[in-house]
C-alpha cells in the first residue's frame, strides 16, 4: 500500500517516521538516565544525611537525653524529601521519633540495610561509637521529588517533541518545494505528454540550476523532440492518407479476425458508410456482398499469399455491377491482416463486351454479305419459277387454256385436281417460304452496309407507344399469348426532344424486345401470383436519348446473356426462330443510328434492354 502513495505523502510519512523514531528513542534513554540519575541522587542524600543524623544521636543516646535527640532531628524538616527519622537504642527499642504520618515498614529492625518499598526508600543505619553499638537510625524519604523533577522533565521533553515536529513539518514543505513538487510536476506533464495529441504547448518552467533544473531542462528538450517527430508523424500520416483517399480503387484494411482498420473515401463513397461507422466493425457485417469473399480474405492471411478474384458480378440498388477484388496479405513489422483492393470495372466489361460484340458482328457481317449474294441468286431464280408454275398451273390465261386443249386436259377438272391435292396451298407455302427467306437475306446483308434511308425527327415515346398497338394485333403473338394481357408502366420524361431516326427501323428494334420479352414472360405464367408486367422508361442524360425496356420475366443466365446479340444464336426451337431479331436491332441502333444497345439481366426475376441514343 506504501508504495502506491504519492511521494509528497512518502516523504512526509518517512520524515515524520524518522523525527518520532529518534525522538522516542532520545525521550526514553533520557527518561531511563534522569531517573537512574535521580535515584542515585536521592540514595547518595539518604545515606549522607543518615550518616549525618547518626553522628548526631551519639552524644543523646549515651546520656539517654530524648530531648537533645529530638532537637537533633528537628532539622530534617529543612529536608523535604526525608518523610520521617526513628532512633532505636541498642535493644532495638525506640529511642525517639521525629516527621509525617510515622509508619515503620519493617517490622524487625535490620542493620545497615537500605531498600526500595512502597514508592519510599528507607535506610537503617547502626549508631557506632568506638566499636560500641549504641543503637541505630531508621530514615525514610520520599519518591515525590523524583517523580516531579522526572515529570518536568517529560513535558519539557515533549514540548521539546512538538517543536522538532513542527520544525519537521516546516522542513517537509520546504522539502516538497524543492523536490517533491518539481516531481509532481513532472508526473503531471508526463500524464499530459500520454493524453495530449499536440505537444507543442507543453513546457516546463525551470525554477533553480540544480539536478531538478537540469532534469526540466532534459525533459523540454525530450518534449521538444516528441512534438518534432509528431508533427512528422502527422504529416506523413496525412500525406498517406491522401494518397490513400486520392485513389480511384476501394481501399480496405482489415486485421485478422476481419475487423476493419482502415477505410478509404472511395469505400465511403461506393459503400455509402462512413469510416467512423466503418472502422472496428466486422467487413463482413457491413457489406454483406463480400461474404463469399471471407474464406479467400482469411485464406489469404494465414497463407501470405495474395488472392485475387478478377471478375464478379454484384447487385447494388437492382443493377448489375462488376467487381475486381485483390487481397494482399500484411506482413511487415509483425503487423497481421490484409488490405483489400477492390476496383467498379463495370465499364471495362461493357466496354469488353461492346468489343467483342462488334468484332463478331463484323467479322460474321462480311460472312453474311457474302453468303446474302451466294443465296439470293438460286433463291430468286426458285421464287421466279415458282411464280411461273403458279400462274401456268392456277390462272385461266389463253395460253394455259390453248396448251391444255391440245393436251386433252380440262383446265376447270385440272384446277379441282390441284385444289384436291393441296397443291395450289403447296405453292402458295413455296411462295411465302421464298419470301421469308428474302427477308432472311435482307436482313444479313444489313449487317454489312448502312442503310441510305432518310431520317426524320420522331417522337421516342410514340413510336414505343405505337409499337405496343403492334404488337397487340400482330398475328403471331396472338397465336401464343395475348398482349394485351400484359401490364405496362410508362415513365416518360416531359418535353423530350424530337430524335432524328428511321422510324420503320426503330419500332422493328422495338418489337423485336417485346416480343423476346412476351415470349419469355410467358415461361412463368404459370406461377401463382405472377403478373406479366413491362416498365418502359425515356429520359435524356448528358445529351442522349435513354430508352430503357425491363420485364418480369425469368431473367436470362450470365453464360446467355453474353450472347444474345450474335447472329444466328437462339434458344429457341429450330422452327421458333432464327437467332436474327435482336442482332439486326442491334446492328440498327448501332450502325445505323451511331447508339449503343445493351441488356441487364437477374436470372429469375428480370431483364432490362437499355438503348442508347445521340441526340442530334
Amino acid at each position: 500500500m506504501f508504495k502506491n502513495l504519492p511521494i509528497n505523502r512518502k516523504l512526509t510519512i518517512i520524515i515524520f517516521g524518522i523525527s518520532l523514531v529518534i525522538l522516542s528513542l532520545g525521550f526514553t534513554s533520557s527518561v531511563i538516565n534522569l531517573t537512574i540519575r535521580l535515584r542515585k541522587n536521592l540514595v547518595n542524600n539518604a545515606e549522607k544525611n543518615t550518616s549525618l543524623l547518626g553522628e548526631y544521636s551519639k552524644v543523646p543516646l549515651i546520656f539517654n537525653d530524648k530531648y537533645q535527640a529530638l532537637k537533633n532531628l528537628s532539622g530534617i524538616k529543612y529536608i523535604p524529601e526525608v518523610d520521617f527519622v526513628i532512633i532505636y537504642d541498642a535493644g532495638d527499642e525506640e529511642f525517639v521519633r521525629y516527621g509525617k504520618d510515622i509508619v515503620p515498614y519493617f517490622m524487625e529492625f535490620r542493620h545497615n540495610y537500605s531498600a526500595f518499598k512502597d514508592n519510599k526508600y528507607h535506610v537503617f543505619k547502626d549508631i557506632v561509637n568506638d566499636n560500641e553499638l549504641l543503637g541505630s537510625l531508621y530514615l525514610v524519604t520520599s519518591l515525590k521529588e523524583l517523580r516531579s523533577q522526572t515529570y518536568k522533565t517529560i513535558i519539557n521533553y515533549f514540548v521539546a517533541v512538538i517543536f522538532l515536529l513542527l520544525l519537521s513539518y516546516i522542513m517537509i514543505n520546504i522539502f516538497q518545494k524543492q523536490i517533491s513538487v518539481p516531481i509532481l510536476q513532472l508526473f503531471h506533464t508526463m500524464n499530459k505528454i500520454h493524453n495530449e495529441s499536440d505537444f507543442n504547448n507543453l513546457h516546463l518552467e525551470k525554477q533553480s540550476n540544480d539536478e531538478v533544473g537540469r532534469l526540466y531542462d532534459g525533459f523540454n528538450d525530450l518534449i521538444g523532440r516528441i512534438a518534432r517527430q509528431q508533427d512528422e508523424v502527422r504529416h506523413l500520416k496525412n500525406y498517406m492518407s491522401n494518397i490513400i483517399n486520392s485513389m480511384p480503387s476501394v481501399l480496405i484494411g482489415v486485421d485478422t479476425k476481419l475487423i476493419v482498420t482502415q477505410w478509404n473515401k472511395k469505400a465511403w463513397e461506393y459503400y455509402e458508410i462512413e469510416t467512423q461507422q466503418a472502422i472496428g466493425r466486422n467487413l463482413i457485417d457491413i457489406v454483406p456482398a463480400l461474404r463469399d469473399e471471407k474464406e479467400k480474405m482469411l485464406e489469404s492471411i494465414r497463407d501470405r499469399k495474395i488472392k485475387t478474384n478478377n471478375k464478379r458480378s454484384v447487385f447494388k440498388k437492382n443493377e448489375l455491377y462488376y467487381e475486381s477484388i485483390t487481397i494482399f496479405p500484411l506482413e511487415e513489422n509483425g503487423i497481421q491482416g490484409a488490405v483489400i483492393r477492390i476496383d467498379n470495372i463495370t465499364e471495362n466489361v461493357k466496354m469488353e463486351e461492346l468489343l467483342i460484340q462488334s468484332e463478331k458482328m463484323l467479322s460474321v457481317g462480311g460472312l453474311a454479305a457474302g453468303m446474302a449474294h451466294e443465296i439470293n441468286n438460286p433463291l430468286a431464280g426458285m421464287m421466279q419459277n415458282a411464280d411461273v408454275i403458279y400462274n401456268r398451273l392456277t390462272k385461266p390465261l389463253p395460253k394455259n387454256l390453248e396448251t391444255a386443249q391440245e393436251c386433252g386436259i380440262n383446265f376447270n377438272a385440272l384446277m379441282n385436281f390441284l385444289v384436291k391435292r393441296n397443291i395450289t396451298k403447296q405453292l402458295e407455302l413455296i411462295k411465302s417460304s421464298g419470301e421469308r427467306a428474302s427477308a432472311i437475306v435482307k436482313n444479313m446483308l444489313s449487317f454489312a452496309r448502312k442503310s441510305e434511308s432518310k431520317l426524320a425527327p420522331s417522337d421516342l415515346t410514340e413510336l414505343l407507344d405505337n409499337t405496343v398497338e403492334l404488337a397487340e394485333n400482330d398475328y403471331d403473338i396472338k397465336k401464343k399469348y395475348d398482349f394485351r394481357k400484359i401490364k405496362i408502366q410508362r415513365h416518360y420524361q416531359e418535353n423530350l426532344p424530337k430524335f432524328s431516326c428511321e422510324r420503320g427501323k426503330i419500332q422493328q428494334v422495338f418489337l423485336n424486345i417485346l416480343k423476346n420479352g412476351a415470349e419469355a414472360m410467358v415461361e412463368k405464367i404459370n406461377i401463382e401470383g405472377y403478373q406479366p408486367e413491362f416498365k418502359f422508361s425515356i429520359y435524356t442524360k448528358d445529351k442522349k436519348f435513354v430508352i430503357e425496356i425491363e420485364d418480369n420475366g425469368p431473367g436470362i443466365p450470365e453464360h446467355i446473356r453474353k450472347r444474345v446479340f450474335e447472329p444466328f444464336f437462339t434458344t429457341k426451337d429450330v422452327d421458333n426462330g432464327t437467332g436474327l431479331g435482336l442482332s439486326v436491332s442491334y446492328f440498327i441502333i448501332t450502325e445505323n443510328h451511331d447508339g449503343e444497345m445493351e441488356v441487364h439481366s437477374k436470372h429469375g426475376e428480370w431483364t432490362r434492354f437499355i438503348i442508347t441514343l445521340p441526340q442530334r
